[in-house]
């Protein structure tokens, strides 16, 4: 802090200049809303509570999902667990969806939505294990969970009322028509090489292999909230080189009713080598009269769609300060009220900043909660740091507050993803709405 002299009686000659008064003030105060960002990420890690089971080894890649059913408000938790290995990518992982209370603070159910090498309803799932584990509310009492197992996309419906699950279905969608002027008919299995017909149908080319090195897999994920612009409404998939971290190509999905989808041609795509395709786990979000993306790779890349997702702009750095490399963000959008008639259009992000502790046991110890109105000025208003890991973060608006999960380590020893945390947190101060 500056100390500012302000002299020992009036108009000593002594005493600084206004100006210069005036500015050590202006840093004092930078400085004090500097602090006050960390003091409000030790809160929210401080009243983060373990929403995954205590019997997990692994915990990890989360999504949020608040809604409100009859008279309660339901904060919903899917994530990729294993009680056998600490491990990613076993064979034993599965889909585990847990049901929170936000009135009475409880966890009322924790529920295996999908296992692999296990039969549901007539369909027998490969012995492999659960990756991405989405979810959305149709509206209708009704939330879609949707997962990868090996070359398909699935989902299966949970029921509000009594937290039944139904059948086991694919996940199908619509690709672009042979003239790419439209859209197919009919659906098809949302799988790595239909993607890669589309891709070839946009004009791109087919998608490249990288076996033996990454197993290409499909997958609904990206957006971790459906937003809806018009009468339409959004989400995302992905053909993700598996277990490879920055490479994978992403696609922005639109449907009327939450059932069929069709699928935009890729942010990105390179057809000669899987290299050069770093669109995976990417964040979308329409603001500004478009459509923009955060991808993971290379700290963070971006870009934009000016006509509806069909083209999109090259990928280059984003505005998102200090990023630190290899870790998916969450981004929601939300169209706040300010006054009778007046909105706020703003995305809200949680993503990795650089690592600020020396020498902590695991990377990725700082995640940063931001907002942006233009996806090129991002304001941090809370910054979480401590000697665990904080990442895999996802995020969503319900009711005025942001609900966030994130990954970190509390259980398993030498592992950096066996817990996921619930925070909740009102940005009415940070934004002064």
């Amino acid at each position: 802090m500056d100390t500012i002299n302000n002299g020992t009686y009036d108009n000593d000659p002594l005493a600084e200049a206004i100006r210069v008064s005036f500015e050590k003030t202006k840093d004092n105060f930078s400085e004090i809303e500097s602090e006050w960002i960390y003091r409000v990420g030790e809160r929210i890690s401080a009243h983060s509570v373990v929403v995954s089971d205590d019997a997990d080894l692994y915990a990890h890649d989360s999504q949020v999902l608040a809604v409100n059913y009859s008279t309660k408000e339901l904060v919903l938790i899917a994530y990729q667990c294993d009680k056998v290995t600490k491990n990613e990518y076993q064979t034993t992982q599965h889909y585990r969806l847990i049901i929170y209370n936000a009135q009475t603070r409880t966890i009322e159910d924790s529920i295996e939505v999908a296992k692999g090498n296990t039969e549901y309803n007539g369909i027998t799932l490969a012995d492999a294990g659960i990756g991405k584990p989405r979810m959305f509310d149709l509206g209708t009492g009704y939330i879609r969970l949707t997962f990868n197992c090996s070359d398909n996309v699935y989902y299966r419906d949970l029921s509000l009322s009594d937290y039944t699950l139904g059948n086991v279905a694919v996940f199908q969608v619509r690709i672009r028509n042979a003239a790419n002027d439209g859209w197919d008919a009919s659906p098809v299995d949302l799988t790595v090489a239909n993607l890669s017909t589309h891709c070839e149908r946009c004009g791109g080319g087919a998608i490249p292999s990288a076996a033996p090195t990454y197993t290409l897999i499909p997958h609904v994920a990206g957006m971790d909230s459906i937003q809806q612009v018009g009468s339409d409404y959004y989400f995302s998939c992905e053909a993700y080189y598996g277990n490879s971290g920055d490479y994978g190509i992403a696609f922005l999905m639109s449907s009327t009713d939450l059932s069929d989808w069709v699928v935009y041609p890729p942010v990105y795509l390179d057809t000669t080598t899987y290299t050069n395709n770093k669109t995976s786990e990417s964040a979308f979000v329409y603001i500004d009269d478009k459509w923009h993306v955060i991808s993971r790779a290379n700290n963070y890349l971006y870009a934009s769609s000016e006509d509806g997702g069909l083209t999109w702009s090259s990928q280059a750095a984003s505005g998102l300060i200090n990023p630190n490399s290899g870790s998916k963000t969450s981004a929601a959008y939300v169209n706040i009220q300010t006054g009778a008639a007046t909105y706020r259009p703003i995305a809200f992000f949680a993503y990795n900043k650089d690592t600020l502790i020396y020498k902590s046991l695991y990377g990725r110890t700082t995640m940063g909660l931001s907002y942006t109105a233009d996806m090129v000025n991002f304001t941090d208003i809370a910054i979480m740091v401590n000697y665990r890991t904080n990442h895999y973060p996802s995020i969503c608006y319900h009711n005025g507050l942001i609900y966030m999960t994130y990954t970190t380590t509390m259980g398993a020893t030498n592992t950096d993803r066996n817990t996921v945390m619930l925070a909740v947190f009102n940005p009415y101060k940070q934004l002064m709405i």
